[in-house]
């Protein structure tokens, strides 16, 4: 880890990328100048987010039937990352969580010790799933010019119970 690289930031993202299926491997990946600390819900944040975004949007999710959780924006120009928080039975286990959403050329990899599943969105960008543990699953997605920072911007995420 060099100075510049935020806590708990792996210092050279490439090989996790690489583990990845090559998720972002043909993308260059940007590094953060100082530790940043992205708010997505009260038991839920980032301490990585690429350079120059900022927050544009978020919210809450529901309540719906068997779900409800907040979500959070970021963009410039035309980078945004974009991440979901949800709870409740929905989220009780992986199988249930991961047939919710809907990944082309999805592949299985592990995000902070826990399944998960990586791939294309189907409305543009790259998505990334997991559940972070049972009653909540998070979901981020990032416009392709951010592929590279995906796994990075997951590894990143921390959450009171767990971590």
């Amino acid at each position: 880890r060099t100075p510049a690289t935020p806590p708990g930031t792996p210092a050279d993202p490439t090989p996790a990328a690489d583990q990845a299926g090559g998720v972002g491997a043909a993308v260059p990946v940007r590094r953060a100048a100082a530790p940043a600390l992205a708010v997505v819900s009260d038991d839920f944040w980032l301490t990585y987010l690429p350079t120059g975004l900022a927050r544009g949007g978020g919210g809450t999710i529901g309540p719906y039937p068997g779900v409800e959780g907040r979500w959070a924006r970021w963009s410039a120009a035309h980078d945004h990352v974009e991440v979901r928080v949800e709870h409740g039975a929905v989220a009780a286990g992986w199988a249930r969580y991961r047939e919710r959403f809907a990944v082309r050329d999805a592949r299985p990899i592990t995000v902070r010790g826990r399944p998960a599943v990586v791939g294309e969105h189907p409305g543009g960008g790259r998505v990334l799933v997991w559940l972070e543990r049972a009653g909540t699953g998070v979901w981020i997605k990032v416009s392709d010019s951010l592929a590279g920072e995906l796994l990075t911007i997951a590894t990143s995420a921390r959450a009171p119970v767990g971590d």
